[in-house]
């Protein structure tokens, strides 16, 4: 199991996604490929430049989602990233997908940030299907900002979604309906030393979209998220 040359970093290895308590709302058009299997990947790096290629099995979680499916290298990738300072870099990177290739294809670009204190991250992607089925396009922008004891992150993001999504009605893939949807968060570290950060925290959500959703949740149905976080590490 292992994330193939395949757009950015996992929101939960980003800087500036570390210290949200909930995957990003377009998790499933930029981030499915993070759990592959069979990942083989070779590359070649310098200060400035990393060229890298995958190929891996386009794996699917089943279950409870605590299962990975296994199966032969079915899917390809390519990534370029280019590193201009040690704490800021780009990437551009393509993927084909499916057991016959080019079944799905991904397309991302991003630029992030990151620093003991401060990380940011702008991140697009882009999903084509071979069967006809209307591409979907997802991008966004994360923020957090960190003082001795205060964090505060802010993530907005712009996804299509199936028309109807989650109470689908048409054919999948034959009309895309955007939604935006914004995450504030803000932790207080009860600890806070060199290795160590203990904190509790919150994040509250707003997004678009939700008329289909009130006849079960009500008007304006939205998350609030309360954790305790533990850290370790400078």
């Amino acid at each position: 199991v292992g994330q193939p040359a395949l757009g950015a970093a996992p929101a939960q290895l980003r800087t500036s996604g570390v210290d949200f308590a909930e995957a990003p709302f377009a998790y499933d058009i930029q981030e499915t490929v993070q759990d592959s299997t069979s990942v083989v990947t070779a590359g070649f790096s310098t200060r400035w430049i990393a060229l890298e290629a995958s190929a891996f099995h386009d794996a699917m979680t089943t279950g409870d989602h605590t299962e990975l499916d296994s199966g032969d290298i079915d899917s390809q990738s390519f990534r370029v990233t280019l590193m201009p300072s040690q704490n800021f870099h780009v990437q551009v990177s393509r993927g084909e997908l499916g057991e016959d290739l080019a079944q799905r294809t991904i397309t991302s670009a991003s630029a992030s940030y990151g620093s003991k204190n401060a990380g940011l991250t702008a991140l697009w992607t882009r999903r084509e299907y071979e069967s006809g089925r209307v591409a979907e396009t997802a991008y966004g922008v994360e923020v957090m900002l960190r003082g001795t004891r205060n964090t505060f992150s802010v993530r907005a993001e712009h996804v299509d979604r199936p028309a109807g999504f989650p109470f689908i009605t048409l054919p999948v893939g034959v009309e895309v309906e955007p939604a935006t949807h914004f995450t504030a968060g803000y932790i207080f570290d009860f600890m806070a030393t060199g290795n160590y950060r203990l904190g509790a925290g919150v994040n509250i959500d707003y997004r678009t979209q939700t008329r289909e959703l009130e006849h079960v949740y009500g008007h304006k149905p939205q998350g609030i998220f309360t954790f305790v976080r533990f850290r370790t590490g400078a």
